[in-house]
């Protein structure tokens, strides 16, 4: 059975998951499936097992209820018909204080996520945060698993957007891309320096990244600049 540090060392809140929250398949065909993401880490309540916090469900669910799927199952059970229509209704594109400078009759163009030492996404572009709008968005400051399968900061505000209209400049190309049907670029594995849990997201995994950007955060505006 997977422990509570096992589980943190490998899956950063947002994985992709599907809960049972009453019983497992294996004892009741008919039990309730709840394909969706963490929200929280895995941690231990007194008398009770090894639990996990999940999006759509109001309490916390047993580790051994929750089985940990591909992002492209959790795509399969929550359709998108098109990218506009997604950028709407996951919230997914929050606006820039201002579109950055551009060319005189150049369209333009959303400013990158917030910095982060910690973040691991592109600092290039705008990436998308697949979070449904049933669910609760991202609060703004937090490490957040992307569309592209990396970590960038959520902004401060939402973009507005209409079904059929195109995507704004400046949007991450590999988050577009997986939002219409594709699967993220594959990333080569390596281990994380902090806790030696296998990732991709280069020295440090994605766990371990939201628990120093969640320290950082807060001193970003005392930090010395270039």
């Amino acid at each position: 059975m997977t422990t509570i540090a096992e589980w943190n060392a490998r899956y950063p809140v947002g994985t992709p998951v599907v809960a049972y929250p009453g019983a497992r398949p294996e004892d009741d065909p008919d039990c309730e499936r709840l394909v969706t993401r963490t929200r929280s880490k895995a941690q231990g309540l007194g008398g009770h097992s090894d639990v996990v916090w999940v999006d759509g469900h109001p309490a916390c669910i047993a580790l051994a209820h929750v089985d940990v799927i591909p992002e492209s199952e959790y795509r399969a059970a929550h359709p998108i018909t098109d990218v506009p229509t997604a950028v709407r209704e996951l919230g997914a594109l929050p606006m820039p204080v201002g579109p950055d400078p551009q060319a005189p009759g150049e369209e333009p163009r959303l400013s990158p996520n917030p910095h982060s030492p910690y973040a691991s996404a592109s600092p290039d572009y705008r990436h998308i945060l697949p979070v449904p709008a049933v669910f609760p968005r991202p609060e703004p400051g937090v490490l957040a698993p992307t569309a592209c399968d990396l970590m960038a900061v959520v902004p401060n505000d939402l973009i507005e957007t209409r079904p059929g209209a195109p995507l704004p400049v400046g949007v991450c190309p590999d988050c577009a891309a997986v939002m219409q049907g594709g699967a993220p670029p594959e990333r080569p594995s390596s281990l994380c320096g902090e806790c030696g849990s296998a990732t991709w997201h280069g020295d440090l995994c994605a766990l371990c990244r939201q628990d120093k950007h969640e320290q950082w955060w807060p001193t970003r505006n005392d930090q010395p600049t270039a």
